[in-house]
């Protein structure tokens, strides 16, 4: 079948071009507008190759366009000989399964066509010892996606690659230049013993493998696999400086402070008007509601900026807005040092009276229909961070099943593919309108990347699907902080310069080649979870991969990456993820009222995220909460069969270097959390209470590290005791648990002893610079198995357990009947699952 009678035949609309003599007509308003953008010249990009005028609506387009001519220019001028050992090897090679596709015509790089006969082309599943002979980038690209796409795309990908020369068995024999085969994903080989360069990972793993078609200067905002692809970066973004320029230059008329947690009756009654029921509950009044909106403020805001704070008016938004802020805010309030002075009654309960209808409430509202305005996504990733972390079980599972209707909403809103640019007034003296299009478009921009942390951290700490990848976004990064929070207080403090913030991808693949990426505190978030990306992306590939027999890939991307996050980490401030500027950014708030946790002098772990992927590049989610215990995961129950393929799992984890490194990661959390640094004045030792951690995710990591410790100190060493063992003559009756160490006295003498073995402490991590600090970390994970007694953690597990089991977060109380099982089992108990980790 032809590629015209597959694709399906677009309908008439109301939208007509206006353009004389065109007379198009088009079903929605922003594919018009797209479209009238080529036959306009004010807004084109030129190539600038030497030599080539073509122009383009789009600076990416046209910066694939530059890259194409590059490469031509690199391509050997003769590569179409066959070495003798390439046809012997192709001619011993077993008969295979070969798929034959009917073309009438390819076209050439230089639009012309080529003519084909319909049994000239086939496309073949081939061997790897084949594959390293035969390594045109287009045949692996073919043999890779004919796993994921259907004929159709195949067809698509066919027509978008230059036709390689074949011999009679339809293998390529056009050799790479300077490159051998072997990644069927790049269409070439590297060592074994190396790991993936960061130009080549780049390549392999930011790459859509469903969305192949051709380049073209056309200008498509909307991606066939429905790209984050950010348009405003033409208009408003990091490539029109000049225009925040002038945008900054202009005193915006924003309201007074007041406003942005201020409240009246008239504000009660519209919030009241959505859920009836909160007039009755005892907090839900205004002095309380203020307060709970200055906790947004102070608590949420400060580590994920994405409303605009010096533009907000209660009194301008949306109330489902206001009522999701109140609700985080409320849950806040255990965290909050003056929760005493407003005689709080239940803010827990009232935060869930909103949570519970408020997602259908926003999904029934007019403005909810794409596309979308900025207030709908704000709201609900501030109810789904509420969901996934604070509430029930409930509300958890269905903040995960949801969240795939957001991340649709953002795909089809006006910034991620539309013509954002339509209401931007041409007169820079609209000023109202220059600063309004700027924080709709920047405010967008947040959301889109917050809805990319919130699903990549999901999948990191709960083993959640991944839905958004980081191939899929083409956006800059968020501008830095002081441009975000800067107000018309004071014009003596206005942004005397404007930075060019990087694309995310180039900002990648800085942080790959160990450069350095100038980027704000919710910057910073975006690029951790942008390689916490590529690490499932790759891990992904790498099944696919393994179907296909091409192992010798498998895995060689994790020290790449590893070394990235390595290179992120010394960019903190101080190289430290303890610093509180390294992640929270408070503007203008009086010191008195931020609580103890995010003060400047409270020097445990701010960024748990980077201990996180730390962790999860070595071991998975579901392999250590299995292996802990859980009966089931994600509603599935464990079957025995199930557990014996995890426990060979850990046995292989356990015994590499890749568990040492996990473990020693874990250690370098829990000492951060639990116990005050080296060299302190006196040592202090901390309870850790998830139930007032104001770090949303901080809770989840300490599970991931203390359940991977004990994983592998079980796995190799067994219990610390046998009190709890059938065969034991002691009973332990109450709730008295006899330890060998308390927790804090165990991680300080695991401390002393790595400090010992190596000469370096955990302390000096802080001044290394990214090779230094990924060397020590590998020569703790050396002396690992010479310090006694890692298996000593029922002090530790049993304090970790009390508090989490004191949680009104569900999963959090599930967590520590979890490591209440693994206490059992590190006192000799032959229990293998935690039956009741799922029971109220």
């Amino acid at each position: 079948m032809s590629t015209s009678t597959r694709r399906r035949k677009r309908g008439t609309g109301p939208f007509e071009c206006t353009f004389e003599g065109c007379g198009k007509i088009f079903s929605r308003s922003d594919h018009m507008a797209r479209h009238s953008l080529n036959h306009s010249v004010d807004n084109r990009f030129q190539c600038e190759w030497p030599g080539c005028t073509r122009l383009f609506t789009r600076h990416d387009v046209m910066k694939k366009h530059q890259s194409r001519h590059a490469d031509r220019e690199n391509r050997p001028k003769k590569a179409n000989t066959v070495t003798p050992s390439t046809t012997s090897t192709a001619s011993q090679t077993p008969e295979r399964l070969t798929t034959s596709f009917s073309l009438q015509e390819i076209p050439t790089t230089k639009g012309e066509t080529k003519k084909i006969s319909p049994s000239s082309l086939k496309v073949q599943f081939i061997t790897p010892e084949v594959y390293s002979q035969a390594s045109n980038g287009a045949l692996a690209m073919m043999q890779n996606a004919s796993h994921n796409i259907d004929n159709s795309s195949l067809d698509t990908l066919l027509q978008s690659s230059n036709p390689p020369e074949t011999d009679p068995k339809g293998l390529n024999t056009t050799p790479v230049a300077n490159e051998s085969a072997g990644d069927p994903s790049l269409g070439v080989e590297l060592p074994a013993s190396t790991p993936l360069s960061p130009s080549h990972l780049i390549k392999w793993l930011m790459r859509d493998p469903a969305n192949l078609s051709p380049d073209s200067s056309g200008n498509s905002a909307h991606p066939e696999n429905g790209a984050f692809h950010d348009y405003y970066d033409g208009h408003l973004g990091s490539s029109t400086i000049s225009m925040l320029k002038e945008i900054f230059a202009i005193t915006p008329e924003f309201p007074t402070a007041n406003y942005q947690s201020d409240v009246d009756e008239t504000l009660i009654v519209s919030m009241l008007g959505y859920i009836p029921s909160l007039q009755n509950h005892p907090d839900f009044e205004i002095p309380k509601i203020k307060y709970f909106l200055e906790l947004y403020w102070l608590m949420y805001h400060s580590q994920y900026p994405i409303l605009h704070r010096p533009s907000f008016s209660t009194f301008q938004v949306h109330p489902l807005l206001l009522l999701s802020m109140v609700m985080i805010g409320a849950s806040f309030s255990k965290s909050s040092n003056s929760s005493d002075n407003f005689n709080l009654v239940a803010p827990d309960e009232l935060a869930d009276m909103i949570a519970d209808p408020l997602r259908w409430l926003i999904f029934s509202c007019e403005e909810a229909k794409p596309a979308c305005k900025s207030w709908v996504i704000q709201s609900l990733l501030i109810l789904e961070t509420y969901e996934i972390t604070k509430t029930s079980r409930t509300l958890h599972e269905r903040a995960c099943i949801y969240n795939g209707a957001k991340i649709q909403l953002l795909r089809r809103s006006p910034i991620l593919g539309g013509d954002p640019s339509k209401d931007v007034s041409s007169d820079p003296s609209h000023s109202n309108t220059l600063w309004r299009t700027w924080i709709e478009s920047e405010s967008m921009k947040r959301v889109a990347w917050m809805s990319f942390y919130v699903d990549t951290m999901n999948a990191v700490v709960y083993g959640h699907p991944v839905n958004v990848h980081a191939y899929q976004i083409n956006l800059s990064l968020p501008c830095p902080d002081e441009f975000w929070d800067y107000d018309n207080v004071d014009r003596n403090e206005a942004p005397n310069s404007v930075v060019q913030m990087p694309l995310f991808s180039e900002a990648l693949k800085r942080l790959l080649q160990k450069e350095t990426v100038q980027t704000g505190i919710f910057g910073r978030k975006i690029l951790l979870a942008g390689l916490l990306n590529l690490t499932l992306q790759a891990r992904e590939k790498d099944s696919q991969l393994s179907i296909l027999g091409w192992d010798s890939v498998k895995e060689r991307w994790t020290e790449t990456i590893g070394a990235a996050l390595d290179n992120w980490r010394t960019q903190l401030p101080e190289g430290s993820c303890c610093i509180t500027s390294s992640c929270v950014y408070h503007s203008d708030v009086n010191p008195s009222t931020i609580p103890g946790s995010l003060q400047p002098r409270d020097l445990r772990c701010k960024f748990p995220e980077f201990h996180a992927a730390q962790i999860f590049q070595k071991v998975t989610h579901y392999d250590y909460i299995v292996y802990a215990g859980a009966p089931k995961r994600m509603n599935v129950p464990i079957l025995p069969e199930d557990y014996e393929i995890v426990a060979r799992r850990v046995t292989k984890w356990a015994n590499s270097l890749a568990g040492r490194l996990c473990v020693v990661n874990s250690y370098i959390l829990l000492c951060e959390m639990m116990i005050s640094p080296e060299g302190a004045a006196e040592p202090v030792n901390f309870v850790y209470e998830p139930n007032k951690d104001p770090f949303i995710y901080r809770p989840n990591v300490v599970i991931s590290a203390v359940l991977s410790l004990w994983v592998y100190s079980f796995h190799l060493y067994g219990p610390e005791s046998f009190f709890y063992s059938s065969k034991s003559n002691f009973r332990v009756d109450g709730e008295y648990v006899p330890a060998m160490e308390d927790a804090c006295t165990y991680l300080r003498r695991i401390r002393n002893e790595f400090a010992q073995l190596t000469g370096k402490s955990l302390g000096s991590l802080h001044t290394m610079n990214s090779v230094s600090y990924g060397q020590t970390i590998k020569e703790f994970a050396e002396a690992l198995p010479s310090i006694k007694n890692v298996n000593n953690l029922v002090g530790l597990l049993s304090i970790l357990s009390r508090s989490y089991i004191r949680c009104r977060w569900e999963t959090g109380r599930e967590y520590g009947k979890l490591l209440g099982t693994c206490v059992r089992k590190s006192m000799g108990s032959d229990d293998t699952l935690c039956v009741d980790m799922y029971e109220n």
